[in-house]
């Protein structure tokens, strides 16, 4: 993440920037969706988006939180996401749903019934 609020996705093996993910605010996290081309970012407006690491493009974003996400965590079948914010709550989503990009982040035990 830069100072202008862009997150830059490196290459490694060329040393030279993959793509340019774009935030409203800063990231103040990001967890690899498993091994897939998504990464999640949780940003200082309270959002988790998720983008596509290689064109950079946000393809769903989260809501929920009221303050700055502080940690991200992604299940082992890449089902679900969890975050954890400076609101004092968890909430998690449902990657694998066909919604619309925008969608409400919920405490764990109403995605888990």
């Amino acid at each position: 993440m830069d100072m202008d609020n862009k997150l830059i996705v490196w290459d490694l093996q060329h040393s030279s920037p993959r793509c340019t993910c774009d935030s409203e605010d800063g990231v103040t996290c990001l967890s690899w969706v498993g091994n897939s081309k998504y990464i999640a970012g949780g940003c200082v407006d309270g959002k988790v988006r998720i983008w596509d690491s290689l064109s950079g493009g946000c393809v769903r974003t989260f809501s929920g939180h009221s303050d700055a996400i502080q940690s991200l965590g992604v299940s082992s079948d890449k089902n679900f996401l969890v975050s954890g914010s400076l609101d004092w709550m968890v909430l998690s989503g449902y990657l694998r749903s066909q919604s619309p990009n925008e969608q409400n982040l919920l405490p764990p035990s109403t995605i888990l019934k």
